[in-house]
């Protein structure tokens, strides 16, 4: 049967050859179409999601066309007896392949003699003119995708009059800059202001540094463009600095979280920095403990826990007076403590004074800070929004003279620290004048919060309370 196979193996080899080039042309095609009209439109497309496509079309039609052009051994003899006019020999020989007779087997031998003699040349792979306009036709758009340009956006040429372009943009004029004397001057002064201050003798030294660096650095810009990168540069260096040395949002973020109102206060009032609604939050305490042991018990997980277990800085000096406040206030609650409203008293007195020299410190940190913002926006005019007022309630006799320029500068004396708002605005108050969005914030958030724990208002609209200011502190989306 040798030499039967011979012609098998290359009808065989035939139908592979035409079912993997037809495989890969329309796998090409499958690629190239698409790819092709993606580069055009100039559409974003993953081009390994085409290759994919293409592989998969590839494979499916390499697959299903083998099958169908596979011949079996019948379809080879008929081919042979066509092909080579052999009469029918080879057919005869496979249809009774599984015979064994000995007329049979003469056929057999003699069908084996005549295919052994003749060569293999004889029978020609049959390849028609579809093969070759597949292979065209792929070749041509696969090579026409590739070299195809890709879609470019039509450059705009901008026309502008008067500043302004045809297509409605406004044309962007960057200023000269030229340092003058009076701006130096102004640098100065603010310098002397920081030189004067209080503040933290790092922090001052720091920020004096930084703005001597910025009359250097004024010198030798062109731009308006230029200064205004400088000296948003030297606010934000500022605010930064400021945010390593106090330590009254981290504070804040700790204590925030306490289930007692009466603490939720002091974070609240240490966040703002004003020692003097401190001290009336820092002596309520004395109030919620009402003489119990029980209540310094209740406290303490609220209180001196949180400060305890937190992961604030244990050098810290608000960290350490902090402690040492709720530890005195703690230790009244011992066996040994016969009058506890006293001791508690007592324990508040003599610790309460370390916290406000702290938060006054700095509160004149966070001055400083913010006078140099202030100072160099408005050297600079580098604020959003001018605000003026005419009067509005005060004094008519007030010299106009004593009216600063009032600008947010988005300190709010609320820190750096997680707590966002939605808003930082300055209004007016009849009461009290221009009032910062924060403060007004923390001061009735505060105030409620106390109710809930000394049980004016009922506990449960303390859900819809927490939801209303967690709208107004920008925490909507919780």
């Amino acid at each position: 049967m040798e030499s039967f196979k011979k012609f098998k193996k290359k009808i065989i080899r035939e139908a592979l050859i035409k079912s993997i080039v037809f495989g890969a042309s329309l796998g090409l095609i499958s690629f190239s179409i698409p790819y092709l009209i993606i580069k055009v439109r100039g559409i974003e497309f993953n081009i390994l999601y085409l290759i994919l496509i293409g592989l998969v079309a590839m494979l499916i039609t390499f697959g299903s066309l083998f099958l169908i052009l596979k011949p079996s051994d019948k379809k080879i003899a008929k081919r042979l007896d066509n092909e080579l006019n052999l009469n029918e020999k080879v057919q005869t020989m496979i249809e009774y392949i599984d015979k064994d007779n000995l007329m049979v087997n003469l056929q057999r031998e003699d069908t084996l003699n005549i295919l052994s003699k003749i060569s293999l040349k004889s029978i020609a792979m049959k390849f028609g003119v579809l093969f070759f306009v597949f292979i065209i036709i792929s070749v041509s758009l696969g090579a026409t995708a590739f070299a195809v340009p890709g879609y470019e956006e039509p450059e705009h040429v901008h026309e502008f009059i008067d500043g302004v372009c045809s297509c409605g943009e406004i044309e962007f004029v960057d200023p000269d800059y030229n340092l003058d004397d009076w701006t130096v001057k102004a640098i100065y002064e603010i310098i002397e202001e920081v030189r004067k201050s209080e503040a933290d003798p790092y922090l001052k030294q720091k920020y004096i540094t930084k703005l001597d660096e910025l009359i250097t650095g004024l010198e030798d810009v062109s731009k308006e463009s230029e200064v205004k990168a400088l000296v948003e540069g030297v606010i934000s260096y500022t605010n930064v600095e400021l945010d390593k040395v106090n330590t009254n949002n981290e504070v804040y973020s700790v204590l925030r979280v306490s289930d007692y109102g009466a603490v939720v206060t002091i974070a609240v009032q240490i966040n703002t920095l004003d020692a003097n609604e401190l001290i009336k939050a820092l002596e309520n305490i004395i109030a919620t403990i009402n003489g119990s042991k029980d209540a310094i018990a209740e406290l303490k997980p609220s209180f001196l826990d949180l400060i305890a277990k937190s992961n604030l800085d244990k050098e810290d000096e608000l960290y350490k007076s902090l402690f040492a406040f709720a530890d005195a206030v703690n230790e009244c609650a011992k066996d040994s403590v016969v009058n506890v409203n006293d001791a508690v008293k007592e324990a508040v007195k003599n610790n309460i004074n370390p916290i406000i020299e702290v938060v006054k410190a700095q509160a004149e940190n966070k001055r400083v800070a913010i006078l140099i913002e202030e100072g160099l926006k408005d050297i600079f005019r580098l604020n959003n929004i001018d605000i003026e007022i005419d009067n509005l309630g005060g004094d008519e006799t007030e010299n106009p003279d004593d009216k600063k320029p009032v600008n947010d500068s988005n300190q709010g004396g609320l820190g750096t620290g997680e707590y966002l708002f939605g808003s930082d605005d300055l209004f007016f108050d009849p009461e009290t004048g221009i009032v910062r969005y924060g403060d007004v914030y923390f001061g009735y958030y505060g105030d409620l919060l106390s109710k809930f724990e000394d049980g004016t208002l009922p506990e449960e609209l303390r859900e819809f309370f927490d939801y209303y200011f967690g709208i107004l502190g920008g925490d909507a989306n919780k």
